[in-house]
């Protein structure tokens, strides 16, 4: 009875993480990713990297990679934001990023719609 009761809890804990993904582009990311939501504060296009800030007083900068390139996707429809040169300030985005590294990678981000402050 306890291996029935552990393969159940086990099933659903599997199945529960699945159905926790957020829809859009970066649901095929394999590993540990955080993510980071706000409004894009600066691009330095330069440099390679953005400025976030989450609206509750943490900004936070992220470098773009380039092996594998940072994907860049939309949850909108009527957006189309193929990649890093069309981002824009003031866009709304959540940037998926590893906790591990130093400094924070930017290996994917979803450019959310517009919100309220």
């Amino acid at each position: 009875m306890h291996k029935v009761v552990t393969g159940l809890v086990a099933s659903m804990f599997v199945l529960g993480a699945a159905g926790a993904a957020d829809a859009g582009t970066c649901d095929e990311l394999e590993g540990m990713h955080r993510q980071f939501t706000g409004k894009l504060d600066k691009i330095d296009k330069k440099k390679g990297r953005i400025y976030v800030d989450n609206r509750k007083g943490d900004k936070v900068q992220f470098f773009m990679i380039d092996d594998p390139p940072t994907k860049v996707g939309t949850e909108v429809a009527d957006l189309e934001r193929p990649d890093f040169d069309s981002l824009k300030k003031e866009d709304w985005v959540t940037v998926y990023w590893k906790f591990t590294d130093k400094p924070r990678k930017a290996y994917c981000i979803d450019v959310l719609p517009p919100r309220e402050e």
